[in-house]
């Protein structure tokens, strides 16, 4: 007799993929750090999803939005020097608005978390951006983000009155 037998994995053994595989190719953006670490893989992931913004709000303050970056890789870091590239996406092209070397602790990471500083001068306000991971000239992930402020509106009125001509004059 030849018997087949059909082997499906514990319900929970689906569910207890690594990070890597869920998120590989992906930079997660938020304006939030992301947690490094947590009791299981199911709720680590699960704790990155509900952190991972679409868009972030500028601080009125400093006209700056902090982004908080954690980027998965299919295959390891080929080297210690990657590159990160921001790219404005907004207009349907591509324009490169900054790119920063930086040196991870070692070769072959599969994730790794930094962040940055974006300010409106270089960017403007209610941009949609693209951020790419490079490293031995290959893409290694890429994620994008909205960025949104109050955008500063300028009424076209001008005031002549007297407190302000004898300013000017002075």
């Amino acid at each position: 007799l030849l018997a087949l037998q059909l082997v499906w994995p514990a319900p929970g053994a689906l569910a207890q993929r690594s990070p890597e595989k869920v998120f590989g190719g992906q930079v997660l953006l938020s304006d939030k750090r992301f947690p490094t670490a947590d009791k299981s893989v199911a709720r680590f992931i699960s704790r990155v999803k509900v952190n991972q913004k679409k868009s972030i709000w500028e601080d009125p303050a400093t006209q700056e939005w902090s982004v908080h970056m954690l980027a998965f890789f299919k295959q390891g870091l080929p080297d210690l020097k990657y590159t990160v590239h921001v790219f404005d996406i907004t207009e349907r092209t591509r324009r490169l608005v900054s790119s920063m070397d930086q040196y991870a602790g070692d070769r072959g990471l599969m994730s790794l978390s930094t962040s940055l500083v974006l300010a409106r001068k270089d960017l403007g306000a209610n941009r949609k951006i693209m951020i790419t991971i490079t490293s031995g000239g290959k893409t290694l992930a890429t994620g994008r983000i909205n960025l949104l402020g109050k955008v500063i509106r300028k009424d076209g009125v001008v005031d002549f009155s007297d407190a302000a001509t004898q300013q000017a004059s002075q």
